[in-house]
Formats: C-alpha cells, structure tokens, sequence
C-alpha cells in the first residue's frame, strides 16, 4: 500500500565507447558540422511551395535562419540551427500559432552557423 523506494541508478560505460563518441565528436567538428535541431514547418514535393513558405517566414521572422531541403520525395522548409533541444523548443512555441504543424528534427546543423 504505502511504501517509497529509492534507489541509485548507474550507468558504466566502458573506455572503448567513450572512445568511439570521442571520435565521432571530433570527425564531425572537422567536417564542420554537429548533431542539432532544426524546426521543420513544411513539406512538399513542389519545389515552388517550399520556397514560397520560406519567404513567407523570413518577413514574419527575420531573426531566424530558414533553409529549403531536399529529403526525397519531399522539399522541406527548416529554420534554425541548435545544438541545445531547449533552445529549439523556446522557438517552436513562438512560431506554432503561425504554423501549427512545426515539430522539431534531429538533424546535422553547421558549426559555421551556430
């Protein structure tokens, strides 16, 4: 009925996987580019749409970076570039009365862009 528990969680990684992500961490600084979060506000295979809700966005908010994708079959309109998921979701909230259907994406973002 009523009892509590508590308890210690740990988590032993061995020195060969601290390794590997080491690694991967500083492939992927020198290829330039970091695992992020984009927010995705579009999808559609017309490349025309894309670019027109690109435009669109940048007038309403001129302060964050928008792209047109390719991701077959679909061109995709993402905005942003974050390393941090809260700093993403901070912008999604602004921008989901406008765009309802925006969602966050894990994604490959430019160091040169953060």
């Amino acid at each position: 009925p009523g009892f509590s528990q508590s308890g210690e969680i740990r988590i032993h990684v061995s020195p060969e996987i601290e390794s590997m992500v080491a690694e991967h961490q500083r492939i992927n600084k020198e290829e330039g580019v970091l695992a992020g979060y984009r927010i995705q506000i579009f999808a559609s295979p017309v490349l025309a749409k894309a670019r027109d809700i690109k435009a669109v966005f940048q007038m309403g908010y001129p302060d964050l970076a928008a792209e047109v994708v390719l991701e077959e079959p679909d061109f995709k309109v993402v905005i942003g570039n974050y390393l941090d998921r809260f700093d993403a979701h901070h912008d999604l909230q602004r921008m989901l009365p406008q765009y309802p259907g925006a969602f966050l994406v894990r994604q490959l973002v430019a160091v040169s862009d953060l």
